[in-house]
């Protein structure tokens, strides 16, 4: 008994000392080094994922805030912010961040959050409490001021790219913020305007006259909102770059691509959807500012009313 016992003692021990060789530990190094190589773009593509659904709720709330807005106001659709003159400017406050009709004005109340209008009368640095005149510190501006709602998840800009934009450009600083989302800038083409010398219609008088969306076509496929390029370094999407984020009213030509090539839309009967830019811009004829005739999504109601669409 006494020898069997020593015998176990003796296994046990000899057990116990035996070390990896270096051989299974590189085996193991190995190992884990492919499980890693396997598993980091599954937990990279699931991070994209997640920014992509966080742009498709934000979307969906700005939806549903003018859904509301419209049964409050008999079905009108907010302004794009962009002015009275036609050409991205106006009478003050129209075309403004004060502008009394805009959609950045209207629609944040009813998602219980601040007008856009307030951020110009506080223009205070959030850090540090004072007064600023930098309007990337006082503006909603991604990881700054402002809601998340303001921007998609996806966005990646800093405040050294703002200043570089701001010097590159000081002749066209951003006069009214920085926007993410950007509403549709042909809406307020008159459906019944467009013909053969101007296939984008014309635009209602005075402004602020938006149509109603039971006078659209298809409510359903009328871009609203759409997910822009903002980042004027790493989002060339279009010819001037420099103007991204800039402007609260743009057309197809600024569609991010930030979401596995694609962004996310808002349309005016308040649903969202993601889309491939591929498939959103199919057709397009970008220098005359014409949409391609993609049949769930509408750009310019008149011009596509006057396509036969």
């Amino acid at each position: 008994m006494g020898l069997a016992h020593g015998r176990i003692s003796l296994c046990m021990k000899n057990r116990k000392l035996r070390a990896f060789t270096l051989l299974e530990l590189l085996v193991v190094v190995t190992i884990i080094a492919i499980l890693a190589a396997m598993l980091l773009p599954a937990l990279a593509k699931g991070k994209q994922e997640a920014k992509k659904s966080g742009c498709l709720s934000n979307l969906r709330q700005w939806g549903m805030s003018e859904q509301m807005y419209a049964d409050d106001y008999k079905g009108f659709l907010p302004t794009d912010g962009m002015g009275d003159s036609e050409d991205y400017e106006g009478t003050a406050p129209y075309g403004t961040a004060e502008d009394p009709t805009a959609w950045f004005n209207v629609l944040p109340p009813y998602w219980q959050g601040a007008p856009l209008s307030s951020y110009v009368t506080n223009r205070v640095n959030p850090l540090t409490g004072t007064p600023t005149s930098i309007i990337y510190e006082y503006m909603p501006f991604p990881g700054g001021v402002g809601s998340r709602l303001w921007f998609c998840p996806a966005i990646q800009m800093d405040t050294s790219q703002a200043a570089k934009q701001l010097a590159a450009a000081p002749e066209e600083p951003p006069s009214v913020g920085y926007f993410g989302y950007c509403q549709s800038l042909d809406l307020n083409k008159v459906v019944g305007t467009a013909n053969a010398s101007d296939p984008m219609g014309s635009t209602y008088s005075p402004y602020g006259a938006m149509p109603r969306i039971i006078t659209l076509p298809r409510p359903s496929a009328t871009v609203l909102m759409f997910d822009a390029a903002f980042n004027p370094y790493t989002e060339i999407e279009n010819g001037d770059p420099i103007y991204n984020n800039q402007l609260p009213g743009l057309r197809f030509k600024s569609l991010a691509s930030r979401h596995f090539t694609g962004a996310v839309l808002n349309f005016c009967d308040g649903h969202a959807a993601y889309y491939k830019d591929s498939y959103a811009t199919n057709g397009a004829n970008f220098s005359a500012k014409l949409e391609g005739l993609v049949p769930d999504i509408i750009w310019n109601p008149a011009y596509r009313a006057f396509a036969g669409e």
